[in-house]
């Protein structure tokens, strides 16, 4: 499996990442354009590039930092 500290770590690092999104996205973003995601689920409009571009950000933030942050914790962890 893997060592306890570096689970810890990738679970802190997707905390700190989603608290740090979170308070990006209430404090930053106008109350109008608050979720970029709303069309596609409406189907009645389509996206902007403004919007594509917050919905590609916020998948970095949630997606690939955390999970790079984890598996660079994880592969450091020596087998035993």
């Amino acid at each position: 499996m893997f060592d306890t500290r570096s689970g810890f770590w990738l679970m802190a690092s997707i905390v700190i990442t989603a608290f740090l999104a979170t308070v990006g996205v209430i404090l930053f973003a106008p109350d109008t354009e608050l979720f970029a995601q709303g069309p596609l689920f409406v189907f009645e409009t389509t996206l902007t590039g403004e919007q594509w571009a917050n919905i590609a950000v916020t998948g970095v933030i949630w997606l690939v930092v955390p999970l790079a942050v984890g598996l660079g914790f994880v592969t450091r962890v020596e087998v035993k």
